[in-house]
């Protein structure tokens, strides 16, 4: 869907480094840049911005997002540089932005021939991720995450099998949706401790997927 259908939306929700804001879209240049209004009951931190963003918004009874750069015009305007077109959104469960988490990615070419690549994890669910790698990643290979995560002044180990949604360019980088395989139980147990403290610090202590 071509970013254009966003000018009929009435209402849109920005999330930026999990801060939510209640928005409409005002205007859309020649350039696919958006600016949103925000009302006066829905104040932000002009601190959060100039960060990748996504805005959501429903359109005949669906859920779509878009991807891109968020910028503060003014107090109350809030100016989108867009990088990716309009999806729909099929996640399940509520995605957290995380503090770009470094990880591996191994996977096999072959019987004997495995290779690892760099990434870094942008957002994380129960049973996904958005990850940035320098390469795209394949959907049609079944490959291993290894990362730290966070928790309580120690790193807690997650490793788990996962398969390639999507994969999109974005300047010199590709941002892929994953969706992961079952983990281990300590490893499905580190992440539930992980997104438990996610809610907390957002102030959402119950866990409602």
């Amino acid at each position: 869907m071509e970013i254009s259908n966003i000018k009929n939306v009435k209402e849109v929700e920005i999330v930026c480094d999990n801060l939510k804001i209640k928005a409409t879209p005002v205007e859309i240049d020649t350039w696919g840049k958006i600016i949103f209004e925000v009302s006066e009951e829905h104040h932000y931190s002009t601190g959060e911005m100039g960060k990748r963003g996504e805005a959501f918004f429903q359109i005949g009874g669906k859920k779509y997002f878009i991807s891109g750069r968020i910028f503060a015009q003014s107090p109350h305007r809030i100016l989108m540089m867009p990088e990716t077109d309009i999806e729909e959104d099929r996640r399940s469960e509520e995605r957290f932005e995380v503090p770009s988490l470094p990880a591996k990615i191994k996977y096999k070419r072959g019987f004997f021939h495995h290779e690892e690549i760099r990434g870094t994890i942008l957002e994380l669910s129960l049973r996904g991720a958005k990850i940035e790698t320098g390469r795209e990643l394949e959907e049609d290979i079944l490959y291993e995450l290894e990362t730290f995560l966070p928790f309580r002044h120690k790193n807690l180990k997650f490793i788990t099998k996962f398969r390639v949604k999507n994969s999109k360019p974005v300047r010199r980088l590709f941002i892929n949706g994953v969706l992961f395989e079952e983990p281990e139980y300590e490893y499905r147990k580190n992440l539930e401790k992980y997104i438990k403290t996610l809610k907390h610090e957002l102030g959402q202590d119950t866990l409602n997927y």
